[in-house]
């Protein structure tokens, strides 16, 4: 059982009544708040606030036990019932399954919630997880797991992945209905704002290719080849009911944006104008700019994965056995848009689906993605490519490039900070903030150690003489990482040494120093380098471009101004003091919405209404206008570029 949507409302019970249930969705759990965890009817609520107590499992060991919720089975009241048939399928169906699937691995959590509970766990202090000794042994200090930090981490995890939850209580209503308000006024027709988000989106795909880890510059090149080539098609999904452009369908088969949902729409929604017509609308401007720039990284990185056949070698482009790697089909040229065998689930391409009868074709359905025949497993994974090991392996790939560049808005992967109110408002579109400060600063507590026979009496550490504990090992990648911004200093201390044993020989001790380096570390300092560049390339722009406006009062190079400033700030952030305490100034969006709605209530309603004002504009309109949609309509280009500025 879920409530009505707002069309449904709308449809059956009118506008005043559609206006007070949509109120009260605002502050009440739902259904459909499934990330709230497994809801309770209202007398439910009531009985266990009265008898002050809450009915909890305990395993045989006296332990609370955490169960699998079962979402939409709870009682509701029949006019709040929707009675959208096929959502209600189609949601039962999703909610079982994963049921099913989180029911299997059930024991395998418990087990290894056990042993970490048992497990010593060497304890640290300080920001910089500095290793407590102890005095008497001179060994590390530990402690039993569950009495870690560790225990509380892994937790948070399970509470996410397992159990759904990626709210610590259900209140937590509040602070959603508050973040899609924010997101409502801050976000609705700003296309300054989808400007600076494909901007920015651009620039992290571009550094990314720079670093040659993932991919390299050429397989931008070719995305954006691919990306263009694509356009009309995914135009042409706005507001369709299901994908039909290639592109759409690589990103939703591998969770490339890491936005996966079990419904794309609800079935009362059944036509393109239904569809469109939602909140959603409002931000499709930078809903293009962000899903654009997500789908070029994706391009990217597939461009760079090569498909082998049959006998083991490459498989040309067409179709044919090859071991030059260059002449090699791409992983995303390897699917074509096909067609869906409704009964078996097979897939066929559009050649073999011509050669059907009529009566054949009948059994198909269109917008399906389809596999080379000759296509057998890709570079990246020894399973085939359509097994179900092969997509993980794909999907892990693209999800950590997509986290790297774009920061973390995945519903499903919540720090902990951020499953409370607070963190949920603090956090609300800063998602790119704490990600960008870790992938530029992973590892820097294990940068220095003390040094007594050093200069300074500290030196950095050599990677080899890093511990396996010191090391941060990435289940994405399956491999060791460190910030950028750490790998480069580690490389310029070792150059240094290199350069005085030989004897200020700069190209022998570069050479040195670099060959020395792993492939990881190596691209992390042509990270490092391309985006130190675009910053004085972007800072230089902005200054020549604002200079230029300012002489010939022209409004078009301060808006150019403004976003190359933009960008330089954004990237600056991670670098600078001054930068980052630009961006951190206000580091909770939704809390100034709401400081701001008070600020202008109290303005228009307090005692300053009887003040007189001789000149300038009525500062009560003024307050208002920054806490309602649409605000970028009378926001002021100059003023916004001199704040950047300063």
């Amino acid at each position: 059982r879920i409530n009505k949507t707002t069309i449904e409302r709308f449809i059956s019970d009118g506008v005043v009544n559609t206006i007070k249930e949509e109120l009260k969705d605002s502050t009440k759990a739902r259904a459909r708040d499934t990330d709230l965890g497994e809801q309770k009817t209202d007398d439910e609520k009531l009985k266990a606030a009265l008898d002050n107590k809450v009915e909890i499992l305990v395993n045989g060991a006296g332990v609370e036990k955490s169960t699998l919720p079962i979402h939409f089975r709870g009682e509701l009241d029949e006019k709040e019932q929707s009675y959208d048939v096929m959502t209600l399928l189609l949601l039962d169906y999703s909610q079982a399954s994963n049921f099913k699937n989180k029911l299997k691995i059930l024991p395998i959590i418990d087990a290894i919630r056990e042993q970490i509970k048992e497990a010593d766990v060497i304890q640290t202090a300080t920001t910089l997880d500095l290793v407590k000794i102890n005095k008497n042994t001179g060994l590390p200090y530990s402690k039993k797991g569950v009495d870690s930090n560790v225990i509380k981490a892994f937790e948070a995890v399970i509470a996410q992945r397992l159990f759904g939850t990626a709210f610590d209580n259900p209140d937590m209503k509040i602070a959603k209905t508050l973040t899609k308000w924010t997101s409502f006024i801050t976000l609705s027709l700003n296309w300054m704002s989808a400007g600076a988000n494909f901007l920015q989106g651009s620039a992290a795909t571009f550094i990314e290719g720079a670093s040659q880890e993932f991919y390299g510059k050429k397989n931008v090149a070719n995305a954006w080849v691919k990306w263009h080539s694509n356009i009309g098609a995914n135009v042409g999904d706005i507001g369709a009911n299901k994908y039909m452009s290639k592109i759409n369908l690589l990103a939703e088969k591998y969770d490339a944006l890491m936005n996966w949902q079990a419904m794309k729409d609800d079935f009362v929604r059944n036509d393109r104008f239904k569809r469109m017509i939602k909140t959603d609308l409002l931000f499709s401007l930078n809903h293009v700019a962000e899903t654009s720039t997500q789908q070029l990284m994706m391009l990217s990185a597939m461009d760079n994965i090569k498909v082998y056949g049959a006998d083991g070698k490459y498989l040309s482009k067409d179709g044919k056995s090859t071991e030059n790697r260059e002449e090699a089909m791409t992983l995303d040229e390897a699917w074509q848009v096909g067609y869906l065998h409704l009964k078996s689930n097979k897939t066929i391409t559009e050649e073999q689906y011509k050669k059907l009868s009529a009566a054949e074709q009948e059994e198909y359905s269109e917008g399906a993605l389809s596999l080379n025949p000759l296509a057998v497993r890709s570079e990246i994974s020894e399973k085939p490519i359509e097994s179900d090991d092969a997509q993980h392996t794909i999907t892990q790939r693209l999800n950590r490039i997509n986290l790297k560049g774009f920061g973390n808005y995945s519903a499903s992967n919540k720090s902990i900070v951020k499953r409370t109110m607070i963190g949920a408002l603090v956090g609300h579109m800063r998602g790119f903030l704490i990600q960008g400060f870790r992938e530029r600063y992973k590892g820097i507590n294990k940068l220095y150690m003390k040094d007594s026979e050093a200069k300074l009496k500290f030196r950095t550490i050599r990677r080899e003489e890093l511990r396996f504990e010191d090391l941060n090992y990435n289940m994405q990648t399956n491999q060791f990482e460190e910030g950028s911004y750490v790998s480069t200093l580690r490389f310029l201390s070792r150059f240094t040494s290199a350069l005085k044993s030989s004897k200020l020989n700069l190209t022998k001790s570069k050479q040195e120093a670099w060959e020395e380096l792993s492939d990881h570390e190596k691209a992390n300092i042509r990270r490092t380098l391309t985006e130190a560049g675009l910053i004085i390339l972007l800072l230089t722009t902005s200054v020549i471009l604002s200079n230029m406006a300012e002489d010939d009062d022209d409004e078009a190079l301060l808006y150019a101004a403004f976003f190359t400033r933009r960008l330089y700030s954004e990237l600056y952030t991670y670098a600078s003091v001054s930068e980052g305490t630009r961006t951190l100034r206000s580091p909770a969006v939704s809390l100034s919405i709401v400081e701001g709605t008070i600020d202008a209530l109290r303005q228009t309603l307090g005692p300053q209404i009887l003040d007189e004002y001789e000149s300038g504009e009525n500062k009560a309109y003024i307050k208002w206008t920054k806490v309602t949609p649409f605000k970028v309509l009378t926001r002021d280009i100059e003023a916004s570029l001199q704040f950047l500025e300063k």
